[in-house]
C-alpha cells in the first residue's frame, strides 16, 4: 500500500449561481445599461480537486461564440473567482464541530452569510480547501474580533482539525477567500442581443466547461429616445392638436405613448424649470452625524437601489404560517432577493404584510426567513412581492453605471445621475488610533450619486437603498467595533407637479393626439414621452400651444356719428378677445341693407394701431379715496437719450445744483471711450462703471454703442488710459494664441470698453469721419430708461439686488431714488427683447435700496421670476482656476523654484475634477478615472470637460502660464472659465477644484519620486467677474389723481421724451364711476437709425394702479381705440355700419354700431384748436386759435370770437357774450415765431469751444458742436419729432483785424436765427401756463451750454488730449454765455417772519403774495409732526422747523395735518408755495439756496422754507414779458 493517497486532479466542474443558499444553476446575466450587460458567477459544485482561481466569461452576437474576425467569441475576459477577506486571519479550525476561528471583521459577517463558499488553505498539506457556510439560526457567522466563527456545511474534503489542542496547537495563520465574482460587460451595441456562457479555471488543469448564463441571452437596449419634432397647434377654441415623430428603440418597440400638459409658473425652479420642478434625491455613502469609534464610510462591496411601491410580482408562490417568521418559496428566490429586501406577502388581494429579509438567517432556494413574525392567515400558494430594484451597484459606481441600472427599472422613467466624492483631507484613517472619532465626523466622507427624475413628475417617493452588500477597507474595520457602512438617501429638491398636470396615454403607432378641455388664449405647455417594457423613455421638449380660434364679438359700444355729407364716422375700442391668436386688424362693414348682403356690403379693413387710447378709471362702488392716484407708462424700454450724470441727477430736486458734467475722449478707430482729465480744481469726474452696466447703451459723437458684455479678455484697439491688465501686475499676458502678448480694453472707472448697439459681444470703434478725426473732451449720453444693473441674478429669482454699473457692493443705489415705486414696469436684459415684470404690490414682499421684487406684468401682486430670456444678456460670469504650486512654503524650502516646478502633465499625467453645483466632472480619463483632467492640458480640453456636465450647456476655456517672470508669485497654470450657455449666464456655482492627484486622479509622484505634484500641488477657484444684468423701466408719467384735467394728462405724458405731442379729451362714460381720457397721439417719434434698434414709436400706455383706491374694487385700464370714416352715399336712405375683429384664424362676431345706421348730412365744423389768449395791451388782447379738424363737410367761411368778463359768456345783452368779433377765414393770416440761439465766450480774451445742444417742446437734439453751421442745427431741429420745418441762419460774432486775411480772427461766438415755418402746434411758440405737470417754461426754444469750453489757446478748442487748456461753462459760468432771444422775469424776496434780518416786531405766522394783481391764498408757517431734519440747520427766532413746503411734493392737500389758524380757525396743511403762485401766475420755478435741503416728510425728500430771513428766486415760466415786484 503507498505511503501516501492523492485525490486525481481535473478541471473544475461548471460555475453556478453567485447567490448563496440557492440551487447550484448557471450565472446569472442581468440588463446594466444601455451598452452593458452585468454577470454574477459563483463556485462550481467541485473545483477539480484544486481551488478555483478564475472564471472566463466570454460573450458573442452568435449563439456559437463564433464571431470575433477569426471564429473567435467576440469577447472575452478572465475574473478573478475570490474576493481574498486576509491573508492571516484564520487560527483555528475544529473539524469536529465544523467551526473555524478567525480574526473577523465588521462586515465579514455580511460576506459569510449562509451558503457563502470560501477558501482556506491548511499549511499541513498545502491543499485549498473548499467550505460552505453553514444555514441555520444557529450557524450564522460570529463576530467577536479574535475570537470570530465561522459554521461550515459537513461534506467538505478537510477531515483534521488544525491549530487546536486536538492537533497539538499547530500555529495556523490561514487566508479567507470567499468565491464568486461579477463582472460587467462593457461597449455593448445597443439594440444588439448577446449571448453570454462562463468557465471555472484552476492551477491544476486549467479551464474547465462553459455553461450558458441564466437568461442565456440579453437584448441589450435602453429607454426609448424622446420623440422628436413636437408640435402643438390649436385644433378649437378648446383643444391643441399635438403631433410628433416616433421614437426610436433600437431593438424594441414602443407601446405606447403619454403626452402631458401643464401651464407656465411665474417662477422658475431652481433648476430653471418653468414647468413645475424635477425631484432630485442624493445617495451617500457617508454620514456627517458624529458617532465616535464608528466607521461608516463603505470602501467595498455593493448596494442596490429600489423604487416604488412593494408590488413587482416575484415567481412562484409562498407558504406563510401564521405565527412562524419564514416563508416556504416553490422556486429559488436568491437570485431575485437580497438580505434587508422588503416583500409583501398576500394571501389574497386584501390581506397582505410587509416583511424584510432577514440579515442573518436562513434564505435558501425552499425557506426565507423575514426579521418579523407572520401574523397573517396561514396560506400555501400565497403571492409574494417586492420592489422594483436595481442590479448590485459597486461602492464607487459611475454616474453612468447608476443612471443605466436606475433607467432599466420598469417602475422608472428617465433619470439623469451625476456621481461627486466628498472628502475630509484631513481624515486619516490608516494611522487613527481605535479611540479617534469617526474621520467624517460632522464633515463628509464618501461618494454621493445625485439623481434627477426627468420624466416622474411631483413629489416623488425616496429611492431606498439596501446597502447590505457594502464593505469597509482594512483600514477602517481592524477590530474598531460594531462598525457598518452606510447608505444615505436624502432628498435635495422635492419635485413640484407643473400647474394644471394631466397627461393622456395613446397607442404606440400613434402620432398624433388632440388635448381637450382648454382654456381658449391660454398657453399650455405639452410633451410626449415613449413607453416600452422597460418603463417610461426619455422626455421630448416642451412644446408651447395655445388653444384658438377667430376673436370674440367687441365688449364695449360701437359708436356711429355723422362727419360729412357723405362720410360717417365709426369709434370703437379695439377690445375684442383674441381667443388665443393676436387679433391683427379689424373689420369696417357698411351696407345700404341692414342684412348686409354680399355683394352690397363695403368692406374696409384697418391695422390694429395705438394712435388713439383710452385711459378710463372705475370703481365697483365709489367714491375714491382722497389722493387716490396712477400713473402711465409708455411702453418701450428704449428710453430717450440724455447726458447720463443728468439723468443720474434728475431726482435731486429743483434748485439743486446737479454736478459738473463727465466728458470723455474716443480716438478714431478705436474701441474704448476714456474719461477726460478735468481742468485742476474746476470739474470732477465720475466713474463710468458705476453708471453703466455691462450691456448698458451710450451714445459719443452722435454714434451709438453698447458696453460690452464680455470679459474684459477681449481683443480692442486700446491707447492709453483703456490698456489695463485685469487683476495682476503687468500690462501683458502670455496665452496659448499665436500672438504671445496683447492687450485687451478695461472696464473701470476710467475707460468702458465699447461693442456694437445691436450686438454687445462684439467690439465696435468710433469713426472719426473721413479725415480721422478723434474726439476730445465730448458729452457721454446713455438712455433715460436705464436703471443700471442689478447684480448676482440667476435663473428663478422673484427679486433684483440693484448696483451701479459692474462695482460691486460699494456701488448699492436705491431705484426709489430714480422714481422706481411699486407697479411700476421694468424689463430685465435688453430694452427690446428681455424679460417684462412689474416691481410687486405687494407690502409682504421688501421693496427697499438692496432689494426690488418682482411680479408679473399683467398682475403686479403675482410673484415672477428671472428665465433664460432676460439673463441672456446678462453679462458673462468670468471664474479663475488656478493649479500651481506655492515656492514660498517652508515645507518646499523658500526660494528655491525648482521645488515648485511641477512635474508636466506630457511627462506624467496627473490630474484633477472640477466641481460645479452637485455634478463632478466624469468623462475623461486623460489624467486618470473618468473626469480626472491632465492638470497643464490645452484650454479645449478643460472646456470639452466642463461642458459635459449637465448644468454647463457652453463655456469659453483661455489658459495661460503662471511663472515669476509674468509678475506671479506661483508656478503652474491658471484657467479662465467664461460662463456664456444660457443655462449658466447669471450668477452660478463657483467651480471647486477636487480629486487633485487623488481619489483615481493620477499622482505623478506615485509613478517616480523625483517628480512633483500631489503634495506640493495646490488648487483654488476665484470669481473674477460677477455677473449683472441690465435693467431698464419704461418711462413713467408722474403720480396722476384718479379725476385729473385733461391738460393733466396730456402734460405728464408730453414730459415723457419717447412722447411727442398728444391731445387729450377727458370724458364720463355711460355707466362708469370714473373718467375716461382718450389721448391721440399727433406726431411721432422720429426713426432712431443710430440705435440699430427696431423702433415702434406709438406702443400701448402701461397704467400703474399702485396708490388708485376706492370703496370696493378700483381699476385702471388702458385701451386703444379706432376712429375711422366710412364712405356713405347722401340719398336713399340710412347707412349700416358693424365692425369685427380679425386673426389668423378667421373674423369673429360682428357688433352693429350706436345707433344702428345713420343717414349723412353736412354738419357744423368742429371746434377751432389750440385757442389762446394773450395781454398785448391795457386795451388789447391776442387771440390766435388754428382752424378745426373737420369742417363738416363745407368750406369754414369765417370764425367768431367772443370775449367776456364772465367765464359764462353771458354778461352781454339778452344773455350774450359783452362782445363778439366775426373774422372771415380769407382774412385769417399765420406769422411764423422767430427766436434766436446766441453762444459765447464773453472775457475776450480766451477761445470758445465744446458742444451745446437745443431742446424744443421737450425733444433734445443730439450734441452740437460749438460753431455748428446753420444747415447743422437746421437739421438737428428738423429731426425732432415737434418741428417739421424750420429756416436757420447764422451770425458770428468777431473781433476783427485790419491787417487780417479774413474779417473775424477771433470768433468769439454765434449766433443762430430760427423761424418756425411748420410746427405741431403753430403760432407763439411760448408756452401758457395750463397744469403744474408742464415740462417746458418760457420759450420752448431752449439752449444747453453745459458742455461749452473756454480754452486758453485757440489751438485748444476742446482737442488738448489732456484737457488742462479749456474750461467748462460749468467751471467759469463767466467765461462762456449761451441764451436765447427771450428771458424770462426772474425774481427774488426774502421771507422772513420777524419783519427783517436785523429783527423786527411783525412776528408774523401767516402771510400771502400779491402776483401781477392777484393775491395767493393765506399761507401758514407750521411745522407737520412727520418733518424731520437730519441736517444741521440754524432756525432764527422763529420755533424750530416751522415753515412751508418750497415746491409740490409729500406735503400737501393729501396729507392734512389739523393746524390752528391766526384767528383760531382751523386750517390744515397747505399747498406749496410753488402751487400757490402758480394758481395765480401760471408756471414758476422757485429755488431757495438758504433752504434746509435734506428735510425728510413721512419718508419722502421736501425743500422747507422757515421763513427766516431766506432769499426766495422766482422764475416766471409762462408770464410773458416785464412782471411787476412780487
Amino acid at each position: 500500500r503507498p505511503p501516501v493517497v492523492r485525490v486525481p486532479r481535473q478541471a473544475p466542474g461548471l460555475p453556478g449561481a453567485l447567490a448563496p443558499g440557492g440551487f447550484v444553476e448557471a450565472p446569472n446575466a442581468y440588463l446594466a445599461s444601455p451598452t452593458a450587460i452585468l454577470v454574477e458567477v459563483g463556485a462550481p459544485v467541485f473545483d477539480g480537486g484544486d481551488a478555483v482561481v478564475n472564471f472566463e466569461v466570454q460573450w458573442d452576437t452568435r449563439p456559437d461564440f463564433a464571431g470575433g474576425p477569426g471564429g473567435e467569441p467576440l469577447g472575452r475576459a478572465v475574473v478573478p473567482a475570490a474576493d481574498w477577506r486576509c491573508a492571516d486571519c484564520v487560527t483555528q479550525f475544529d473539524a469536529d464541530d465544523g467551526v473555524f476561528t478567525f480574526t473577523g471583521k465588521n462586515d465579514d459577517g455580511r460576506a459569510l452569510e449562509a451558503g457563502a463558499k470560501f477558501y482556506v488553505t491548511f499549511p499541513d498539506d498545502g491543499i485549498a480547501y473548499l467550505f460552505t457556510v453553514r444555514s441555520g439560526d444557529l450557524y450564522a457567522t460570529a463576530i467577536d474580533g479574535a475570537a470570530s466563527q465561522i459554521f461550515v456545511e459537513p461534506g467538505h474534503a478537510r477531515a483534521a482539525s488544525y491549530g487546536s489542542a486536538a492537533n497539538g496547537n499547530h500555529q495556523f495563520a490561514g487566508e479567507l477567500r470567499v468565491v464568486g465574482a461579477r463582472y460587467r460587460i462593457e461597449g455593448l451595441a445597443e439594440g444588439q442581443r448577446y449571448h453570454v456562457r462562463v468557465a471555472s479555471e484552476n492551477a491544476a488543469k486549467g479551464m474547465g466547461s462553459f455553461v450558458d448564463t441564466l437568461p442565456s441571452s440579453l437584448l441589450v437596449r435602453g429607454l426609448a429616445a424622446a420623440p422628436g419634432a413636437v408640435t402643438a397647434t390649436p385644433a378649437s377654441a378648446h383643444s391643441v392638436r399635438v403631433a410628433w415623430q416616433p421614437a426610436t428603440v433600437p431593438g424594441g418597440s414602443v407601446s405606447g405613448y403619454v403626452v402631458e400638459r401643464m401651464t407656465k409658473q411665474a417662477v422658475p425652479s431652481a433648476l430653471g424649470s418653468l414647468y413645475g420642478h424635477a425631484e432630485v434625491q442624493k445617495v451617500m455613502t457617508y454620514t456627517s452625524v458624529d458617532v465616535p469609534n464608528r466607521w461608516t464610510n463603505a470602501t467595498g462591496g455593493t448596494f442596490t437601489l429600489a423604487f416604488g411601491d412593494v408590488d413587482e410580482p416575484l415567481p412562484g408562490t409562498v407558504a406563510a404560517t401564521q405565527g412562524r417568521q419564514y416563508l416556504r418559496t416553490s422556486v429559488d428566490l436568491t437570485p431575485h432577493l437580497g438580505r434587508r429586501d422588503a416583500i409583501k406577502v398576500c394571501a389574497a388581494a386584501d390581506a397582505c404584510q410587509t416583511l424584510t429579509v432577514a440579515e442573518n438567517r436562513v434564505f435558501n432556494s425552499t425557506h426565507l426567513y423575514v426579521d418579523q413574525v407572520y401574523t397573517g392567515a396561514t396560506a400555501i400558494g400565497a403571492t409574494l412581492y417586492h420592489r422594483d430594484t436595481t442590479i448590485p451597484l459597486a461602492w464607487d459606481a459611475s454616474a453612468a453605471d447608476v443612471e443605466g441600472a436606475l433607467d432599466a427599472l420598469a417602475s422608472l422613467g428617465d433619470v439623469r445621475v451625476s456621481r461627486v466624492f466628498d472628502d475630509d483631507s484631513s481624515a486619516d484613517p490608516v494611522n487613527a488610533a481605535a479611540t479617534d472619532p469617526a474621520p467624517n465626523a460632522g464633515r463628509v466622507n464618501g461618494y454621493v450619486w445625485a439623481v434627477t427624475f426627468l420624466t416622474d413628475v411631483g413629489d416623488l417617493p425616496p429611492l431606498v437603498a439596501n446597502a447590505f452588500g457594502l464593505r469597509l477597507s482594512s483600514a477602517m474595520d481592524d477590530n474598531r467595533g460594531a462598525s457598518a457602512p452606510y447608505l444615505q438617501v436624502v432628498e435635495q429638491y422635492k419635485g413640484v407637479v407643473p400647474h394644471n398636470h394631466t397627461n393622456v396615454t395613446v397607442a404606440g403607432d400613434a402620432t398624433e393626439v388632440t388635448m381637450p378641455s382648454l382654456t381658449t388664449g391660454a398657453e399650455y405647455g405639452f410633451r410626449v414621452t415613449a413607453l416600452t417594457d422597460q418603463g417610461a423613455g426619455a422626455a421630448s421638449r416642451v412644446a408651447a400651444g395655445v388653444p384658438a380660434e377667430e376673436p370674440s364679438e367687441l365688449r364695449t359700444l360701437v359708436k356711429l356719428s355723422r362727419h360729412t355729407q357723405d362720410l360717417l364716422r365709426v369709434q370703437y375700442a379695439q377690445d375684442a378677445d383674441a381667443n388665443g391668436d393676436a387679433v391683427t386688424a379689424y373689420v369696417v362693414e357698411s351696407s345700404q341693407s341692414a342684412a348686409f348682403p354680399n355683394g352690397s356690403t363695403l368692406a374696409q379693413e384697418y391695422a390694429v394701431d395705438h394712435t388713439v387710447q383710452r385711459v378710463e378709471t372705475d370703481a365697483h362702488t365709489r367714491p375714491f379715496t382722497a389722493g387716490a392716484q396712477f400713473s402711465l407708462s409708455v411702453g418701450d424700454f428704449e428710453g430717450s437719450w440724455v447726458l447720463f450724470d443728468e439723468a443720474e441727477t434728475k431726482w435731486w430736486g429743483r434748485g439743486r445744483d446737479a454736478p459738473n458734467r463727465t466728458l470723455v475722449n474716443a480716438d478714431h478707430g478705436g474701441s474704448v471711450v476714456t474719461r477726460s482729465r478735468p481742468a485742476p480744481g474746476l470739474d470732477e469726474r465720475l466713474d463710468l462703471s458705476k453708471y453703466f452696466a455691462r450691456g448698458d447703451y451710450l451714445r459719443v459723437g452722435g454714434q451709438a454703442f453698447s458696453v460690452c458684455v464680455e470679459s474684459d479678455l477681449v481683443a480692442h484697439n486700446v491707447t492709453g488710459g483703456g490698456k489695463q491688465a485685469l487683476s495682476y501686475p503687468t500690462e501683458a499676458l502670455k496665452t496659448d494664441s499665436t500672438v504671445d502678448t496683447y492687450y485687451y480694453a478695461a472696464y473701470g472707472p476710467k475707460t468702458l470698453p465699447l461693442c456694437r448697439a445691436d450686438d454687445p459681444w462684439t467690439p465696435a470703434y468710433y469713426d472719426g469721419g473721413p479725415r480721422g478725426d478723434d474726439l476730445r473732451q465730448a458729452p457721454l449720453y446713455k438712455l433715460d430708461t436705464s436703471l443700471s444693473g442689478a447684480v448676482g441674478p440667476a435663473i428663478g429669482d422673484a427679486a433684483l439686488a440693484p448696483r451701479r454699473g459692474n462695482r460691486g457692493g460699494d456701488a448699492a443705489i436705491d431705484w426709489r431714488v430714480y422714481g422706481l415705486k411699486r407697479g411700476d414696469y421694468i424689463r430685465v436684459g435688453h430694452p427690446r427683447t428681455g424679460e417684462t415684470f412689474r416691481v410687486s404690490t405687494d407690502p409682504a414682499k421688501e421693496f427697499s435700496d438692496t432689494t426690488v421684487p418682482l411680479a408679473r406684468a399683467d398682475d403686479a401682486m403675482l410673484e415672477a421670476g428671472l428665465t433664460a430670456q432676460a439673463l441672456r444678456h446678462a453679462a458673462y460670469e468670468v471664474q479663475e482656476v488656478r493649479i500651481y504650486c506655492d515656492a514660498m512654503q517652508p515645507a518646499l524650502g523658500a526660494g528655491f523654484p525648482e521645488h515648485c516646478n511641477l512635474t508636466a502633465g506630457s511627462v506624467s499625467a496627473s490630474g484633477f475634477r472640477l466641481k460645479f453645483g452637485d455634478e463632478t466632472t466624469a468623462a475623461t480619463e486623460a489624467g486618470g478615472e473618468p473626469g480626472c483632467m491632465v492638470w497643464d492640458d490645452d484650454a479645449a480640453a478643460i472646456e470639452a470637460e466642463l461642458e459635459t456636465l449637465v448644468g454647463i450647456d457652453d463655456v469659453e476655456v483661455t489658459r495661460m502660464e503662471m511663472k515669476k517672470e509674468y509678475g506671479d508669485d506661483y508656478w503652474g497654470v491658471r484657467y479662465l472659465v467664461t460662463f456664456v450657455g444660457d443655462l449658466v449666464r447669471g450668477d452660478v456655482p463657483e467651480l471647486a477644484v477636487v480629486s487633485l492627484g487623488r481619489d483615481g486622479c493620477h499622482d505623478a509622484e506615485a509613478e517616480d519620486a523625483s517628480y512633483v505634484f500631489g503634495t506640493n500641488a495646490t488648487g483654488r477657484v476665484q470669481t473674477l467677474q460677477t455677473s449683472t444684468v441690465p435693467v431698464w423701466r419704461a418711462q413713467t408719467t408722474a403720480p396722476l389723481p384718479w379725476d385729473a384735467e385733461a391738460d393733466d394728462v396730456k402734460y405728464a405724458l408730453e414730459a415723457l421724451q419717447q412722447v411727442c405731442t398728444v391731445d387729450v379729451e377727458r370724458v364720463i362714460e355711460t355707466g362708469s364711476n370714473g373718467y375716461a381720457w382718450y389721448v391721440t397721439f399727433t406726431a411721432e417719434l422720429e426713426s432712431r437709425d443710430d440705435t440699430r434698434f427696431m423702433f415702434s414709436p406709438l406702443l400701448g400706455l402701461g397704467a400703474n394702479e399702485d396708490g388708485l383706491e376706492a370703496a370696493i374694487q378700483p381699476t385702471v385700464t388702458v385701451t386703444p381705440v379706432a376712429e375711422k370714416l366710412v364712405p356713405a352715399p347722401s340719398g336713399g336712405g340710412p347707412t349700416y355700419v358693424r365692425v369685427a375683429a380679425r386673426n389668423d384664424f378667421g373674423v369673429g362676431a360682428y357688433r352693429t354700431t350706436s345707433p344702428v345706421g345713420l343717414t349723412p348730412q353736412t354738419q357744423k365744423p368742429d371746434p377751432p384748436a389750440l385757442v389762446r389768449a394773450e395781454v398785448v395791451s391795457p386795451t388789447e388782447l391776442l387771440v390766435e386759435w388754428v382752424g378745426p379738424e373737420n369742417d363738416g363737410g363745407a368750406p369754414v367761411t369765417s370764425f367768431e370770437v367772443e370775449y367776456d368778463p364772465a367765464p359764462t359768456f353771458d354778461s352781454g345783452a339778452q344773455g350774450h357774450a359783452a362782445g363778439s368779433v366775426r373774422v372771415f377765414a380769407s382774412d385769417r393770416r399765420g406769422v411764423a415765431d422767430v427766436q434766436s440761439v446766441t453762444v459765447a465766450e464773453t472775457t475776450g480774451e480766451r477761445y470758445l469751444g465744446g458742444f451745446f445742444a437745443l431742446s424744443f417742446d421737450g425733444q433734445d437734439t443730439q450734441a452740437l458742436p460749438y460753431d455748428a453751421s446753420a444747415a447743422a442745427v437746421e437739421a438737428a431741429l428738423e429731426a425732432l419729432c415737434t418741428v417739421d420745418d424750420v429756416t436757420v441762419t447764422r451770425t458770428m460774432r468777431c473781433s476783427p483785424a485790419p491787417d487780417a486775411a479774413t474779417d473775424c480772427v477771433d470768433p468769439q461766438g454765434y449766433t443762430w436765427l430760427v423761424t418756425f415755418d411748420a410746427v405741431q402746434y403753430p403760432g407763439d411758440q411760448h408756452t401758457r401756463y395750463a397744469s403744474p405737470y408742464q415740462a417746458v417754461a418760457g420759450h420752448k426754444l431752449s439752449v444747453d451750454g453745459v458742455n461749452l469750453l473756454s480754452c486758453a489757446t485757440k489751438e485748444g478748442l476742446g482737442n488738448d488730449p489732456l484737457g488742462t487748456d479749456c474750461q467748462r461753462a460749468a467751471g467759469n459760468v463767466s467765461a462762456v454765455a449761451t441764451l436765447t432771444g427771450s428771458r424770462q422775469e426772474v425774481q427774488t424776496f426774502i421771507c422772513d417772519a420777524n419783519g427783517g434780518r436785523a429783527g423786527g416786531a411783525q412776528n408774523s405766522d401767516s402771510f400771502s403774495l400779491q402776483v401781477r394783481g392777484d393775491y395767493t391764498q393765506t399761507l401758514y408757517l407750521r411745522k407737520p409732526s412727520k418733518l424731520t431734519f437730519p441736517d444741521t440747520f440754524a432756525f432764527r427766532d422763529v420755533g424750530e422747523g416751522t415753515g412751508l413746503a418750497l415746491h409740490r411734493g409729500p406735503v400737501g392737500e393729501s396729507d392734512r395735518t389739523r393746524l390752528l389758524g391766526k384767528d383760531g380757525e382751523e386750517v390744515y396743511a397747505q399747498v406749496s408755495l410753488e402751487e400757490a403762485i402758480e394758481a395765480v401766475a401760471g408756471d414758476v420755478t422757485l429755488t431757495c439756496d438758504e433752504c434746509p435741503l435734506t428735510a425728510r416728510f413721512d419718508g419722502a425728500n421736501v425743500t422747507w422754507l422757515p421763513c427766516s430771513g431766506q432769499n426766495v428766486t422766482v422764475e416766471f415760466g409762462s408770464a410773458r414779458g416785464d412782471v411787476p415786484p412780487i
